[in-house]
């Protein structure tokens, strides 16, 4: 169960975001893991991966999803910075 989102800038494909779903029996109800977020590397730092972010957290809160996980490597603070935003 999940989703794949692609991300356009302009009408091209820049990149996408990667979301699976499963249940989570301390929330009760949907849990959504962002699996990958990938924006290609001279499209980045124009804010489409924050852009991507709140859309899937709309969807994810229209599908009644009661949390968001997401892993991030502790070298990557680019990575890092976006999800802190979000």
């Amino acid at each position: 169960m999940g989703f794949v989102y692609l991300i356009e800038d302009s009408s091209t494909v820049v990149g996408y975001v990667v979301i699976t779903l499963k249940f989570g029996m301390e929330y009760g109800g949907l849990m959504a893991c962002i699996d990958d977020l990938f924006i290609r590397f001279e499209n980045r730092n124009q804010g489409l991966s924050t852009e991507a972010l709140l859309n899937v957290q709309e969807i994810c809160t229209q599908k009644k999803v009661r949390a968001i996980t997401v892993e991030v490597a502790p070298d990557n603070g680019p990575a890092q910075a976006v999800y802190r935003r979000i």
